[in-house]
């Protein structure tokens, strides 16, 4: 699907506020309500636009601690099949607490971001959940002191 400029700043504006009227962003863009509208329905046909959701503040929910987990995976067992990297990925991310989880590069190959109550929610994860999943080798847990900027925006507008 092809993009123009006008596409972009209507995605921007929903990233920044998806609860705004088609009429305020009309407004806010100096664009005819209809092609709003219209641009709007294609996004969400064409899967520009996945779905709207609630930005939650993780602190006032009870999940103020936020970790980088690294894994490195053991793909081979004597006797066994080789352990798949996308399953392993596809098990971790069922676990609770997992907030996303990416397939890398480099030294190590999954990498984890997970919220919990507290260090030792996070800590028990890793150590009852996490290193029992069969192909995960070992971990690397990198605390967040503090957040400095986190969103789910993607960067449309330079």
């Amino acid at each position: 699907m092809e993009l123009e400029e006008i596409d972009f700043k209507i995605l921007s504006e929903l990233e920044e506020d998806s609860k705004q009227s088609l009429k305020e962003l009309s407004r806010k863009l100096g664009v005819p309500m209809s092609t709003i509208h219209d641009k709007v329905k294609r996004f969400e046909r064409n899967g520009v636009i996945l779905k709207y959701s609630a930005v939650i503040d993780a602190a006032k929910v009870g999940k103020p601690t936020l970790a980088f987990i690294l894994v490195a995976m053991r793909y081979q067992f004597a006797g066994e099949p080789i352990v798949k990297q996308r399953e392993v990925a596809n098990k971790i991310a069922k676990l609770p607490l997992v907030q996303e989880i990416h397939i890398i590069s480099g030294e190590w190959d999954i990498l984890l971001k997970v919220r919990g109550r507290d260090l030792k929610q996070i800590g028990d994860f890793v150590i009852e959940r996490l290193r029992e999943i069969r192909g995960v080798d070992r971990t690397l847990s990198l605390v967040a002191f503090e957040n400095i900027k986190e969103t789910p925006a993607v960067p449309l507008v330079e």
